[in-house]
């Protein structure tokens, strides 16, 4: 044995005995780093002299050799478990902020996953009033979290926002950072108001931004006077007259506005149908009339299978008891809402069906399930009534016959829309399993689909049933039918050009209450909603056209 380990044998042995045996831990301490001195990477002495300052509570020195040994270990998640604890003693005991925040930091480091260390690191840059240095922190965390979940990471988000909001005072910093987390978070209506408030603060800088987040909240909370007055005033100082207007008469509809916007909501009230200057074409159907939620591959499936469905569920004329005698001629037949729907259709783009006079009908209008498809017009549309109302109710029967909604009514339930859809899957994918409750009809309706559809049209099926099951949607026939409904309040109120009769005919419908109340809330979106305000613009219907 060397002299010096000889030596540092000896000092160990002092030190476990005063330790030990004589209580006194100022002596063991000096000779442990005695010994030190002769071996200074020793892990086993560096972890009794840990364990003395622990007791004696001599947190510098335990820092110091916690350091030490962190030093001496090569696995990163061990060596991220020593910094951590060496800040959680500068932070605790010590006091020293900025010492431990670099501890965190090292901690972080060699093990990202360490939750602890974050907060704490967090803690210290709060405490130290570093701003800087803890959007970086944040920024940091949020690449080691780029796997993590939507919602933690949109917390991070949310963070870093704050602190560029209101401690940095970096607004264009604080937006982009509260729009990343609401990209992640889109149903987060503190982060809404939040938006909503900063862009509020300068809204000649921030118009689109502010208009887009207060839709936003809309979404979330329909009837939100708070977002309708802000709306308001931002199109107002914006000098944009007609979508100021429009929600002019949404807060009028819905008994919020103010004698200011009441009357400039009556002084360019329309007392007329929309006198369009251009015509719908699938721009206009796909990004500002067709609802969200109706699925454009769904709705695509069921207008290139309507011709089989036509041919196996309609009726003949006959058993309508209509002839030619009760056809109508509605480029310039008496009754103005005939009118009105050959009007409705040149605008709309939509072929208008055959127009039939139903003598023995006391209502309005029908859908007449014949082969080709017609509508029925009952005494009370001929009867007549304000312009705005007839246009609505023309649109929204129209709405029905563009390719795929026709369904809608041809097949009510959603079990049998279904079962329709299932063939068509089925004449695409043969193997495609097929509830048993549904078998027999799917079928049946196979069967129709290779019969009454040609060549050409079954491989259009199979071509969008391909894109539909490689989208791998929700196939809810429920949300369908609602969304197609809303489609044809849209068209309905677009070509009334007034929302209180397109509200008061929703109210005055058979649906249910549940429905109606569903219904009107997205009416009220729509109205005030960039899309309508921008179909405005296009059929040239503006209140300064």
């Amino acid at each position: 044995m060397s002299c010096a380990s000889a030596w540092s044998t000896r000092a160990i042995r002092s030190a476990d005995v005063f330790l030990k045996e004589l209580k006194d831990r100022e002596k063991a301490s000096k000779s442990f780093v005695a010994a030190l001195e002769i071996v200074p990477d020793d892990r086993n002495l560096l972890t009794k002299l840990m364990a003395v300052y622990s007791e004696t509570k001599d947190w510098s020195r335990l820092v110091e050799v916690i350091l030490r040994i962190a030093e001496l270990i090569d696995e990163p998640a061990q060596q991220a478990k020593y910094y951590l604890t060496a800040a959680s003693i500068a932070r605790g005991e010590l006091s020293r902020v900025d010492e431990a925040a670099d501890y965190y930091a090292q901690a972080l480091e060699n093990d990202p996953s360490l939750d602890k260390a974050f907060a704490g690191l967090v803690t210290c840059l709060e405490q130290a009033e570093r701003w800087e240095d803890l959007a970086e922190a944040y920024t940091a965390q949020l690449e080691r979290r780029r796997a993590g979940s939507p919602e933690e990471r949109a917390k991070l988000w949310d963070a870093l926002a704050a602190v560029y909001e209101t401690k940095i005072e970096d607004l264009a910093k604080a937006t982009e950072a509260y729009e990343h987390a609401l990209e992640l978070d889109p149903e987060g209506r503190r982060r809404l108001e939040k938006l909503a408030e900063i862009f509020g603060s300068d809204p000649k800088r921030f118009f689109r931004k502010a208009v887009d987040v207060h839709a936003q909240l809309l979404r979330t909370s329909p009837y939100r006077m708070e977002s309708y007055r802000a709306l308001r005033e931002l199109y107002t100082e914006a000098k944009r007259a007609d979508e100021s207007w429009c929600v002019c008469q949404a807060l009028k509809s819905l008994a919020m506005a103010g004698p200011d916007e009441e009357s400039f909501f009556k002084k360019h009230r329309s007392k007329h149908p929309a006198a369009a200057q251009q015509f719908f074409d699938e721009d206009v159907w796909f990004n500002h009339v067709t609802h969200p939620d109706q699925d454009p591959l769904l709705t695509g499936i069921f207008a290139a299978i309507t011709p089989a469905v036509v041919a196996t569920r309609s009726q003949t004329l006959a058993a309508y008891k209509l002839t030619e005698k009760q056809k109508r001629n509605p480029e310039n037949d008496e009754s103005v809402m005939v009118r009105t729907l050959h009007y409705v259709a040149g605008v709309t783009q939509i072929d208008l069906p055959n127009v039939y006079y139903l003598p023995e009908d006391q209502g309005g209008l029908s859908v007449v399930f014949a082969d080709p498809p017609a509508i029925g017009v009952g005494k009370a549309a001929l009867a007549g009534g304000p312009a705005q109302a007839l246009a609505f109710v023309a649109a929204r029967q129209l709405a029905y016959f563009r390719p795929g909604y026709y369904l809608r009514h041809l097949v009510p339930s959603g079990s049998g829309l279904r079962a329709w859809l299932l063939a068509a899957i089925k004449l695409a994918t043969p193997q495609f399993p097929v509830p048993a409750s549904l078998k027999d009809k799917v079928d049946e309706h196979l069967a129709a689909l290779r019969q009454h559809l040609n060549a050409a049209a079954q491989s259009e099926v199979t071509t969008l049933v391909t894109r539909l099951l490689a989208a791998a949607p929700e196939l809810d026939m429920k949300r369908w039918v609602a969304a197609v409904d809303m489609t044809a309040d849209r068209v309905g109120f677009v070509m009334a050009n007034d929302l209180e009769i397109a509200v008061a005919l929703v109210k005055a419908s058979p649906d249910d209450a549940a429905t109606q109340k569903e219904r009107l809330k997205e009416l009220y979106l729509f109205a005030v909603s960039p899309e309508y305000l921008q179909l405005r613009q296009k059929l040239g219907i503006t209140i300064d056209a």
